[in-house]
This record gives C-alpha cells, sequence and structure tokens, in this order.
C-alpha cells in the first residue's frame, strides 16, 4: 500500500514508525482458548493472508514490511510498542514531516502527534470505521 508512496519521485518520505506490541495489544480478538476454536473459514483466510503475502514478496522481489521499505529506499525508522510514545514524538519531530500517512495503526494517535504535520494527517484503514475497525476488516464485511 505504502509502495508507489516511497517510490514516487515527487514525495520525501522522511520517517516511519513501526508499531509492535506485545500480542493482544493491537485490538485483536484473543487467541482461541480451551472450548474455543476459530471457524474454519476464518483459519483458511488467515493461513491464504500469510502465504499469499509471502509468496507475491518472492515472486516480485517487493517488500512485503515497512521496515523492509523503508531500508530500501534508506528512509529512517524507529521501531516502537505504541505510536503514542515519547520516542514516537520526539523522532517525528527530529523529521520535521509536513504530512502525516497513518495506515494501520493499532491506537488512536494523541493530539502531541497530530500536531506535528502543519499541512495535514491522514489515516488509512482497510475498512469503514469505527463498525469495521481492527486488523482483517476485509474479512468481517464479508
Amino acid at each position: 500500500m505504502l509502495a508507489p508512496l516511497f517510490a514516487d519521485p515527487d514525495v520525501e518520505v522522511a520517517g516511519a514508525i513501526v508499531v509492535r506490541g506485545p500480542p493482544g495489544s493491537d485490538g485483536r480478538p484473543p487467541a482461541p482458548g480451551p472450548g474455543r476454536r476459530p471457524s474454519l473459514r476464518y483459519s483458511f483466510h488467515r493461513s491464504g493472508a500469510r502465504v499469499g503475502s509471502r509468496a507475491e514478496g518472492l515472486l516480485s522481489r517487493s517488500p512485503i514490511f515497512l521496515h523492509h521499505l523503508c531500508d530500501r529506499h534508506a528512509v529512517p525508522y524507529v521501531v516502537t510498542r505504541t505510536v503514542n510514545g515519547a520516542r514516537t514524538v520526539a523522532a517525528l519531530r527530529a523529521w520535521t514531516p509536513e504530512v502525516l500517512v497513518s495506515v494501520s495503526v493499532p491506537n488512536r494517535l494523541d493530539p502531541a502527534i497530530l500536531e506535528v504535520a502543519p499541512m495535514a494527517s491522514v489515516g488509512v484503514h482497510l475498512g469503514l470505521l469505527p463498525r469495521y475497525a481492527g486488523v482483517a476488516p476485509y474479512f468481517w464485511v464479508l
């Protein structure tokens, strides 16, 4: 989704924040416990999504993760557990972006982050919010 932005010669990507929270902190439903099983349809979907994205990355030789995209284009990035931490705000201020683009962020952005970009902050989600919030909105719509 972000590859065209990185590849556009008229766009300078100043940096990226990669959010990797602890398991269960990103709004996903908890893993099934004893007596609870995910539906077979959902299990096929998750397996297909994982295999499909890996296969696409190998066949097209294009990065499938944000940090790989950053490495390929020499763009600095910060890996953090939460998008609203002091480390994130400090990195964004150092990069002085004009526009923020937020894709699949598991948290709401604090005003301190939204104020960093003078032109705009744009949030991109694959489903209509708030009804289809979460990591797999295309599945839940079906």
